[in-house]
């Protein structure tokens, strides 16, 4: 999966519009960007990447590029 697609669902997983959604979108500005998300971004990484995400670490992320960044290599440029 590639950024531009990793944006892409995350528009979906929060009902965004994919402009909306970048790597340097700030996640406290994000819509619908609460613990459902979280819940649902924690499935996506497992289901879609086979990565399981340590929830405590979503909280220390910033920005959309710092949720990627926990899924390693499993986001290519």
């Amino acid at each position: 999966m590639n950024h531009n697609e990793f944006y892409e669902l995350m528009a979906e997983l929060l009902e965004a519009d994919e402009s909306e959604i970048n790597g340097r979108s700030m996640m406290k500005d994000l819509p619908n960007w609460d613990s459902l998300a979280v819940l649902s971004f924690i499935a996506m990484a497992d289901c879609e990447l086979d990565v399981v995400v340590d929830a405590t670490k979503i909280t220390d992320c910033l920005t959309v590029d710092d949720l990627a960044a926990l899924l390693g290599n499993k986001i290519s440029s």
